[in-house]
This record gives C-alpha cells, sequence and structure tokens, in this order.
C-alpha cells in the first residue's frame, strides 16, 4: 500500500491535480479505503431496519432442501434404473 502512495503522491506533484490532492488528503490516516469512496461515488446503504422473520427464513430452506433432495433422489433412481437395464439386473 505505501507503494501506490508514493506514486500516487509523485504523480499528483507532477500534475498539480487539486482535486486529486484533495482526494489523497481526505484519506490521509486512512488505513483503507475503497474505490467508490475515493472517487466519490455514492455507497450503497443497507437498511438493517427490516427485521426477518425466522419462521419465514427456517420454512424458506426447509422448503428449498426439500426441492433439492427430491431431485437427488429422481437423479439416483435414473442411475440406479439404468445400472440395472444396463446389466439387467
Amino acid at each position: 500500500m505505501p507503494k501506490l502512495y508514493l506514486l500516487t503522491n509523485s504523480l499528483v506533484t507532477e500534475s498539480k491535480d487539486t482535486e486529486v490532492k484533495a482526494n489523497i488528503n481526505r484519506f490521509q490516516g486512512s488505513s483503507s479505503i475503497s474505490s467508490d469512496e475515493f472517487f466519490g461515488n455514492e455507497t450503497k446503504q443497507f437498511n438493517n431496519s427490516t427485521p426477518y422473520d425466522i419462521e419465514d427464513v427456517k420454512e424458506s430452506v426447509r422448503h428449498g432442501v426439500t426441492k433439492v433432495a427430491n431431485k437427488l433422489s429422481s437423479l439416483a433412481n435414473g442411475v440406479m434404473s439404468s445400472i440395472q437395464d444396463r446389466y439387467s439386473y
């Protein structure tokens, strides 16, 4: 990370671009920044005010697992039928 800062700093010195200098100064001392923060893009804020009903989540997961289990069972039955047909068991 320091090499990036030094490279960026030398480019700023050469170009004398005040906007880039302002960005560098704005993040001076930061341990990390995102590209959105650096380029001034809006960051998406997550709304945590909508709680999930745990029972709905459980039911949704249960439904998904059941669906996958049924597909796997059907696939296994097809494989077994194919083996039995091929080897006449």
